[in-house]
């Protein structure tokens, strides 16, 4: 028993002298490779430093495994791993020469949260551009650079730009820059303008109309005039900076004043304006030594933009001031049919009064309870009162029905527009346009005396013009017009193919199908006028007439039978 207690002892001593010489083999092996691996990183993080101040420029003899690397480095098909750079913070930059590396300021870095985070481009002298990203904490660099001059750009959005010209090459295998960031001038608005009607207490006063759609910051290089010209800098809508904007109403005038970051892209001698529209307001010059760009405006200051509407409302019999009259604005030709600066709609009596409008033509939509509409043209200038006059009569209605051969009512889209031609945006304007509804019965009402062409818009049936005068031969009120009826039909397709002109903008032009009367049977105007349009007419015989955005005008005639046709305009 003592034997064999004996045995297994000796068996365990074996094995533990066995590990113990396994375990010591395999640790000087792992050394050895470690030796190995740090004698050909060697050469690689001398040629990335190469040059760097404090510095050494010796070396280990490289190994055969940083002979392979070197021969792999040298081969065109592979390109050399970048080295790399580690700043203190931890990140780590490309450095293979020639390098640019840099950091910028942390005052640069603390807008990095409202979205103004630096932008670091390097110019070649040659124009070559290479961006050189930033850190968070401001460090950037780039590597593997072409000899020669280049030009460090820094932008950011709350800063002046910073430029600094470097050399890299042989001589000079890495740059450093140090950009410390100036900030931009800080921007103090003062705006006092006649309150107007208070609101009720507690109840914020509404943002003026033309500050949120047409008031911007303008940054120019050169002083910008009275209508905004020369190279832009940048600019933003004052809409932006309302959020931030204080209120206060004092002895019938409304102050609102903001003061916060002027985040505008700017230049050594450049302008800042206030401008509305293209209208400038005021402007002032800014450079490095200005810390506030303050801007006090007031009305005479408004009046280089804005103008003043005053729309008078009587009625026809007695000339009296028309109570409950109603004003819209349909657009405004200069700003391509858009309400800008101008309220959604104003109820009166007698006399409307609108201050802060803007400068240019304007089309104004004048009607009352039981009353005809007039559409008024007026011509509205910088600091001066624009006046309308309108009469408005007893409304004439226009009601009918509409069927199909076999007298089933249609439910068709239509166009109510004067006889007389007008100008092509005031025509725009003045088409009434409806629809009869599932049994084919329509009316329309608020029409004014005049001559007007009833037409078919849709192209699932048409019929001829109609022309409907609801003036009155005796000059007493006007009635209505009932008891329309009217046959509509599928009609024959008319296929126009127009010319496709460069830059054409928002409006085409406008294409119409004109009859042997001079009635326009369909007209399509604006985005509706394609390059190849489809019009359904009656048979009979037609000239073709298109006028593009231009006014460039184009007529053709041409017979429509049972078949389609096809009219090519060149």
């Amino acid at each position: 028993m003592q034997t064999k207690h004996v045995a297994v002892a000796a068996g365990f001593l074996v094995v533990c002298v066995a590990f113990a010489v396994w375990a010591s083999t395999t640790r000087s092996n792992r050394s050895a490779s470690h030796e190995d691996a740090r004698g050909s990183a060697a050469p690689r993080q001398h040629d990335a430093d190469a040059g760097a101040p404090g510095e050494s420029a010796s070396a280990p003899n490289s190994s055969a495994a940083s002979t392979r690397e070197s021969q792999a480095s040298a081969d065109p098909a592979r390109p050399p791993a970048p080295a790399m750079l580690a700043n203190p913070d931890g990140y780590s930059i490309d450095a293979r020469p020639n390098a640019i590396v840099g950091h910028v300021s942390k005052n640069a870095l603390e807008g990095a949260a409202r979205g103004a985070y630096p932008k670091i481009e390097l110019v070649h002298a040659s124009g070559r551009r290479v961006a050189a990203p930033v850190a968070m904490t401001g460090f950037f660099g780039a590597g593997a650079l072409e000899d020669g001059a280049w030009t460090v750009r820094c932008t950011t959005s709350e800063f002046w730009p910073e430029e600094r010209a470097v050399v890299v090459g042989a001589a000079a295998p890495r740059a450093e820059v140090e950009l410390a960031l100036a900030p931009l001038p800080r921007l103090e608005l003062t705006l006092r303008t006649m309150a107007g009607k208070p609101s009720a207490r507690g109840v914020p006063l509404p943002i003026e109309p033309w500050l949120v759609h047409a008031a911007r910051l303008v940054a120019t290089r050169e002083p910008p005039g009275e209508v905004l010209r020369g190279e832009l800098l940048g600019a933003f809508p004052v809409r932006q900076l309302l959020p931030r904007s204080k209120d206060d109403i004092a002895g019938g005038m409304r102050t609102t004043t903001i003061d916060g970051p002027l985040a505008l892209p700017l230049a050594p001698g450049a302008w800042v304006s206030f401008v509305v529209e293209e209208r400038v307001v005021l402007s002032k010059p800014v450079d490095r030594a200005t810390s506030v760009v303050a801007f006090e405006i007031g009305e005479p200051e408004l009046a280089r933009a804005l103008g003043t509407l005053e729309v008078r409302v009587t009625d026809v019999e007695h000339g009296a001031p028309m109570r409950g009259a109603r004003l819209t604005f349909p657009g405004a030709p200069e700003h391509g049919g858009r309400r800008y600066g101008l309220p959604t709609g104003v109820e009166f009596a007698g006399t409307a009064l609108l201050a802060h409008v803007l400068a240019g033509p304007l089309l104004v939509l004048v009607e009352a309870e039981g009353r005809e509409q007039q559409l008024v043209a007026v011509d509205v200038r910088p600091g001066e009162r624009a006046v309308v006059e309108a009469r408005l009569g007893p409304e004439t209605r226009v009601r009918g029905r509409i069927v199909d051969e076999a007298g089933k009512g249609l439910a068709v889209e239509l166009e109510l527009a004067p006889l007389e031609e007008l100008e092509s945006e005031w025509s725009r304007e003045s088409v009434r346009r409806f629809r009869s509804d599932g049994e084919g019965l329509f009316q329309l009402g608020g029409l004014s005396a005049a001559a007007w062409v009833l037409r078919s818009a849709d192209d699932r049936a048409t019929f001829a013009p109609l022309v409907l005068d609801t003036r009155s031969e005796k000059g007493a009120v006007q009635g209505a017009i009932d008891s329309l009826a009217l046959q509509a039909a599928r009609g024959v397709p008319v296929t126009v193919v127009r010319p496709i002109r460069a830059n054409e903008g928002e409006t085409a032009g406008t294409l119409r199908l004109v009859d042997e009367r001079g009635l326009a049977a369909r007209e399509r105007r604006g985005r509706d006028f394609l390059p190849t349009t489809v019009l359904r007419v009656l048979p009979g015989r037609y000239r073709v007439q298109w006028e593009d955005g231009a006014g460039e005008p184009r007529e053709r005639e041409l017979v429509v039978g049972a078949e389609p046709v096809r009219v090519e305009l060149d």
